[in-house]
């Protein structure tokens, strides 16, 4: 698992090197033109499920920190989408690959105000 953290109360994702290889491409094309953009998650704790959307801006402190020391080959077609939705109202949803059969992406969340909660995308 790879960990994504950003902003500063320091929240931590837990998620797929594979995701986490097509976000950070994403993100940072969007960065390099100076934009922001908007990343939604769930988090499943206590058996109750809540979305969590965070605003990254390029002023945002952020971290990719990979369990593989190889890069990943990346999938175009994906990158095309999550740059599509990273242009939409409701910004990068956390998902799977396209052509997954999973139907949701798993990860996990902890910040400075929650202990770590498993985190599924919306779907």
């Amino acid at each position: 698992m790879a960990m994504f953290t950003y902003g500063t109360t320091a929240t931590t994702l837990e998620i797929d090197d594979r995701q986490l290889a097509h976000l950070q491409h994403t993100i940072a094309q969007r960065f390099r033109r100076q934009e922001s953009l908007l990343l939604t998650f769930l988090i499943e704790q206590g058996g109750s499920r809540r979305r969590r959307t965070v605003w990254l801006s390029p002023a945002s402190p952020l971290e990719f920190d990979y369990d593989a020391d190889a890069s990943q080959s990346l999938n175009r077609t994906w990158l095309e989408e999550l740059m599509q939705q990273s242009y939409s109202v409701n910004g990068i949803v956390l998902a799977q690959e396209p052509g997954n059969d999973a139907s949701f992406a798993t990860a996990r969340a902890t910040d400075s105000r929650e202990s770590l909660a498993p985190v599924t995308a919306l779907g």
